[in-house]
């Protein structure tokens, strides 16, 4: 939850083209990123609500950054909705497994990979003040297959009988 207190001075330094502050913000927003999780299951702490709120803390901060910057370039657009689509699709899939099995399924470590992408491309809009065409097109194709990934793996839970399913990194069973 942390992370949330990052997200105006990621907005502010993005606007006022504070290029040094707005990539050492985005890069502590990625460093607690991945490493809550891991700290919270050394520690037990990890539980079902964790791990549903971090997705959603990500969503709403990812978005809402990528939101403020593609405001001043409008070829930007394209790709943010590219990665709203795939997020809502998500979460669409995500939350009928919740609501048919009442299991938080997560993306494999792998995913990690479109976080990253999402983080260079957004960093080289603010730092060129152009949409990276290259960059773009491979968050948005990293995205399609963590996409893909996510909603196989989804649906191989909902095919798997209830108590077929097991606990593990990817899925937490609510309590």
């Amino acid at each position: 939850m942390g992370r949330l207190l990052f997200i105006p001075p990621i907005v502010f330094s993005a606007i006022d083209e504070k290029f040094v502050p707005y990539i050492a913000y985005i890069a502590a927003f990625i460093a607690i990123d991945i490493f809550d999780g891991v700290i919270a299951r050394r520690f037990g702490a990890e539980t079902a609500t964790r791990r549903a709120l971090d997705g959603i803390v990500d969503k709403l901060s990812i978005h809402l950054v990528a939101l403020v910057v593609c405001l001043g370039t409008p070829m930007a657009a394209v790709f943010w909705l590219i990665m709203l689509g795939r997020d809502l699709i998500q979460a669409t899939v995500g939350l009928y497994v919740l609501r048919s099995r009442r299991i938080i399924a997560a993306g494999a470590k792998w995913h990690r990979s479109f976080t990253l992408s999402v983080a260079a491309w957004g960093i080289g809009l603010v730092l060129i003040g152009a949409a990276s065409w290259p960059l773009g097109v491979l968050m948005s194709i990293l995205g399609i297959a963590t996409l893909i990934d996510y909603c196989a793996q989804c649906f191989k839970l909902l095919r798997m009988p209830p108590r077929a399913v097991v606990r593990s990194d990817l899925i937490d069973t609510l309590d």
